[in-house]
């Protein structure tokens, strides 16, 4: 009866280590996304309205633009998913796919400490949104532009749609 207890006991230890570890690891993270998401939105604020110069000036500022707000929504996504993640280790989920409850490999979250689901499950989502089997739903234009509208007002928020 003492060995389990002790055996218990180291596991529960192992899993504070590890929680420890992967909420340090994506506290980190999210500074770092907030202060590159930061940089962009002062850069774009520097940019000016593109008013002035030339047509080749107005044209590169464009192309600035379109830049700093990829990488805005870039940020911005990472800074959700690791949001997510940190409540997944306060609710004890952390670590579990959330598609099939299996356990997510330690080295896939070394790699991608804010992963939500296991290789088996994310290749099974990537194959469904590569070709649309999974939403059930007909693409409409007016789709296209409502989620991009909305993302774009998120990110100018510091949040994301929907959460």
């Amino acid at each position: 009866m003492k060995r389990k207890r002790n055996k218990t006991r180291l596991a529960r230890n192992e899993k504070v280590r590890m929680t420890a570890y992967f909420r340090g690891r994506l506290l980190e993270r999210r500074q770092q996304a907030f202060q590159r998401l930061r940089h962009g939105l002062e850069s774009l604020d520097e940019g000016g309205n593109g008013s002035s110069g030339d047509f080749a000036d107005m044209a590169a500022s464009s192309t600035d633009r379109e830049t700093l707000y990829g990488i805005g929504s870039v940020e911005s996504d990472a800074l959700y998913r690791i949001d997510h993640a940190l409540q997944r280790i306060d609710e004890g989920t952390y670590g579990l796919c959330e598609d099939c409850g299996g356990p997510i490999p330690r080295a896939r979250l070394r790699a991608l400490p804010f992963a939500a689901l296991c290789v088996p499950c994310q290749q099974r989502e990537e194959r469904e949104d590569a070709t649309g089997e999974a939403s059930g739903a007909t693409w409409r234009a007016e789709d296209e532009y409502d989620s991009e509208e909305s993302e774009a007002a998120a990110v100018l928020r510091g949040s994301r749609p929907g959460g």
